[in-house]
């Protein structure tokens, strides 16, 4: 009975307390370690974040004293008589508010010339021109521009360079010049097509730059482009390095000056259907490099000047459709070199001069539909390289020997 209740007792106690062993210490030791030094960790990291936050405020005090200080001298400076302040736009230096215009949009900037004689005088410079011309095109064309000797714009009025040289002062224009066509040698200006190969119509027409007389270097000069008028400025018969003058296809309606003798350097000029009038000047005879010389379909009056036969170097002449009167000069047989003589449609009269006849290379003349008279000049039927000769409608002329070659 006793040892059935023992058992019984044993039974309803199952979960004894464990015995402390050296295992168990160093375990629960090892865990409390482990939690001191993950709180130390947490302290550590905390005491960074404190110190970081403690150097940005040490910072920020520090840029507060520098502001007050910087503040307080300013305040200094103000209280200072002896120092200028300005209260007005105008009143600061010229240099000044020259480089703020030129912050400006180009296009626009100028019609600020009557805000004051102070932006009107900083516009006009050529300090000014030069920060606002390169502002004025596409950096691919202005640095294209700049490196080319050869520059072909197809039309005129679309171009920026147009309006540059139409609505700028003059200043800006000879900077604008200087510095996109520096160095150029040839200057062609033809007319606009559409798509169908038709002239494309235009609004509004230009006159030709003065400033492309400042372009020294200048070899060829084309401009075929409708959109022009005249006259031809002054500063272009200055241009003692060009070759080549093309003004066709646009009315000049002026005389040809006589300060033409400045293209001492011209071989071929081409003036037709531009609505010359006037004489022929004298100082033609100057051209003396001249090859070619297209004067044709214009209202040219007066003489042929004696003076042509000094162009010894002439190859092509012609003067056809002009209101030109008064007898061939016999100087005309001083041009050794000429190949093509072209003078019809014109009011030319008296006797066809004999000195044609050392008219050495002459292919073609034509002297059709004139008032000339008297004998036709046996020596014409000597010129050997003569394919072309013709006199028709000259109701005055005679001719006493038979030729193939001669039209009458």
């Amino acid at each position: 009975m006793k040892r059935r209740n023992n058992a019984v007792k044993a039974s309803s106690h199952p979960h004894q307390p464990q015995p402390i062993t050296l295992e168990s210490i160093y375990t629960l030791l090892l865990n409390l370690q482990s939690r001191v030094d993950s709180e130390l960790t947490l302290i550590k990291a905390s005491q960074t974040s404190i110190n970081t936050q403690l150097e940005c405020i040490q910072s920020s005090l520090t840029s507060v004293q520098k502001t007050l200080t910087l503040t307080q001298n300013n305040v200094a400076k103000l209280n200072n008589p002896s120092r200028k302040h300005y209260t007005r736009f105008t009143q600061l230096p010229f240099e000044i508010v020259t480089l703020i215009l030129s912050w400006v949009n180009p296009w626009h900037v100028f019609k600020y010339r009557r805000v004051s004689k102070l932006f009107d005088a900083c516009l006009m410079t050529k300090q000014f021109a030069a920060m606002v011309v390169s502002q004025c095109f596409a950096d691919d064309e202005f640095h294209d521009h700049r490196k080319g000797l050869d520059i072909s714009y197809a039309g005129w009025g679309s171009q920026e360079m147009s309006t540059v040289l139409r609505d700028f002062p003059k200043q800006v224009q000879e900077v604008a010049i200087d510095c996109v066509h520096s160095g150029l040698k040839i200057l062609e200006i033809d007319c606009r097509f559409d798509e169908n190969g038709a002239v494309e119509p235009f609004s509004e027409t230009f006159q030709i730059p003065y400033v492309f007389g400042n372009l020294i270097g200048l070899k060829v000069l084309r401009i075929t482009c409708p959109e022009f008028v005249g006259p031809v400025p002054l500063s272009l018969w200055d241009l003692n390095q060009l070759e080549e003058l093309q003004l066709t296809n646009f009315q000049l309606n002026q005389e040809l000056p006589s300060n033409i003798s400045g293209l001492t350097s011209l071989a071929e000029l081409d003036l037709q259907q531009t609505g010359l009038f006037g004489k022929i000047p004298t100082a033609i005879g100057l051209l003396v490099n001249l090859t070619l010389l297209n004067l044709s379909n214009n209202r040219l009056t007066g003489g042929i000047p004696s003076e042509i036969g000094n162009l010894s170097c002439l190859e092509n002449m012609n003067l056809l459709d002009n209101l030109l009167e008064g007898p061939l000069p016999p100087t005309l047989g001083n041009l050794s070199k000429l190949e093509v003589l072209l003078l019809l449609d014109n009011q030319m009269n008296g006797e066809i001069p004999k000195e044609l006849g050392n008219l050495t290379s002459l292919r073609q003349i034509s002297l059709f539909n004139n008032q000339l008279s008297g004998p036709v000049p046996q020596e014409l039927r000597l010129l050997k390289n003569l394919r072309e000769c013709d006199l028709r409608l000259n109701p005055g002329l005679t001719c006493d020997f038979a030729s193939d070659l001669i039209e009458l």
